[in-house]
């Protein structure tokens, strides 16, 4: 097992586990696809909301539901 901690965030992960494995390889691969679905004109507050939109599903599809907000607790970018 490993700690992952991120701000006021963490949570334990074991790299050795196939399932965990596999949760991280699976919410990566679909994390590629997403952006390339990413708009790349438009207005700059929706092309930021829908990249946070992807990085917060690809966290919490293997770290738990809700694990995205309690590591970006704001709606920037740059964190």
């Amino acid at each position: 097992m490993s700690l992952f901690r991120y701000g006021e965030f963490e949570t334990e992960l074991d790299f050795t586990d196939v399932d965990t494995l596999e949760s991280i390889e699976d919410a990566y691969e679909k994390l590629q696809e997403d952006v390339k679905n990413l708009p790349k004109t438009g207005r700059t507050s929706e092309i930021i909301k829908a990249q946070i939109a992807v990085y917060d599903e690809f966290f919490d599809s293997f770290m738990g539901d809700g694990a995205s907000d309690r590591m970006f607790p704001s709606n920037s970018l740059e964190l």
